[in-house]
């Protein structure tokens, strides 16, 4: 880990450091790979790449799918876990080439809902209704069995006598409720789950934020949290620190869910930007939340902050090309070729190499061994965009 001795010799400086370019059409999702210096990305036409980030080229590239695939996660150094928009999560063993596919599991994900995987556990939506979820447990011989089945979050909390947060039920009237007559939360629009408690946190359609606990051994499903802060905007990112769950919507304002606190209460930060397309926790000083939103802008703030500032905010914009002047327009051609066009925004992930897996080498150089060094000195945010490139920052 960086030491804060260190931080105070060498600041962290905020910037673009490289692009990586393969892809041709908008990146659907970012992933950290479990080997150092590895970045996995996907795209909307199914292509996925695993990143060699000190080369900048890619080390694995092949067809997962033919559509939008909505998560990628390497499990182990065999196995990496696709999920394709609508349908289907697929295991590829990625020690082969091409990759080859050695397991398909059918799911219902309505075009949103990412799956959550940890340690052969497999949170997906219901293969039914992606109102509920499902619970699978997955072996190493790639033999599945679904442990809970269509688990309904809302009859769940309708059913228990207590759940310890004072909010409004949902079958409350429209003045004391914001989703009126809805009879359910809708669709689940994330899932983030925490296995030091084993507790599954969602986020739905309805803008309600709710904390399961799940017991494996007993194969049951308890809620301990629910809030409905976000209604009526969907929630459409999640985040865990400290505690806390940190929940972003479409519009300008994330909220802090502390889960352990006594009172369980929640706290309101008002954005400049509106559209909260994803929030990571920095993996270095975490009381640092890095934000994407759907313009394309990132920023960074200090979470545990009433009213945070800025502490930086990127935007790539690229030259647009407008029309040539004509005798028979006004448009100033110096005026007109200064205009910038923001690219939309679409995914996220940190690479912290200290925590990942180093890879073996053999004796190197000292020049190597201090461009090593400056490496693994801050983590990396890599950003991808509408247009298939992908940004590595240093924050």
């Amino acid at each position: 880990m960086v030491t804060h001795r260190f931080l105070e010799l060498f600041p962290r400086m905020v910037g673009q450091a490289y692009s990586l370019r393969a892809h041709g059409c908008s990146i659907s999702t970012l992933a950290t790979g479990l080997v150092q210096y590895s970045v996995i990305s996907a795209d909307n036409l199914g292509l996925v790449i695993i990143w060699d980030t000190k080369t900048r080229r890619p080390r694995v590239k092949w067809q997962a799918h033919q559509e939008t695939i909505l998560t990628v996660k390497q499990i182990s150094e065999k196995l990496v876990l696709t999920q394709l928009r609508d349908s289907l999560v697929k295991f590829w063993n990625v020690l082969e080439s091409p990759p080859k596919e050695v397991f398909e599991l059918p799911i219902n994900s309505l075009n949103f809902c990412n799956v959550w995987y940890h340690e052969g556990y497999l949170f997906t939506p219901a293969s039914v209704d992606s109102n509920k979820f499902d619970l699978y447990l997955i072996d190493d011989e790639m033999e599945f069995s679904r442990i809970l089945a269509a688990i309904c979050p809302h009859s769940l909390y309708m059913g228990q006598d207590e759940v310890p947060i004072d909010i409004h039920r949902i079958d409350d009237s429209a003045e004391t409720d914001p989703t009126g007559a809805r009879n359910d939360f809708g669709i689940i629009m994330r899932m983030f789950y925490v296995p030091e408690t084993s507790n599954l946190f969602l986020g739905f359609e309805s803008g309600h934020v709710m904390g399961v606990h799940v017991d494996l051994h007993q194969k049951s499903a308890t809620v301990f949290y629910c809030e409905s802060v976000h209604s009526p905007n969907p929630v459409m990112s999640l985040g865990y620190v400290e505690n806390c769950i940190i929940s972003g919507s479409t519009n300008n304002k994330i909220f802090v869910h502390d889960i352990q606190a006594s009172s369980k209460h929640t706290r309101r930060i008002r954005l400049g930007h509106s559209g909260i397309q994803t929030l990571l926790i920095d993996p270095v000083t975490t009381n640092f939340l890095t934000l994407g939103f759907w313009d394309g802008s990132i920023q960074q703030i200090d979470w545990k902050e009433s009213s945070p500032e800025p502490r930086f905010l990127l935007q790539r914009q690229v030259p647009r090309v407008d029309v040539t002047t004509t005798n028979t327009t006004s448009v100033n051609a110096q005026e007109t070729s200064s205009l910038k066009e923001a690219i939309k925004l679409t995914a996220m992930t940190y690479l912290d190499p200290q925590s990942l897996k180093c890879e073996t080498s053999t004796k190197k150089s000292y020049r190597d061994i201090i461009k090593n060094k400056a490496m693994n000195a801050v983590p990396m945010l890599f950003a991808g965009y509408e247009d298939g490139t992908i940004i590595a920052y240093t924050t």
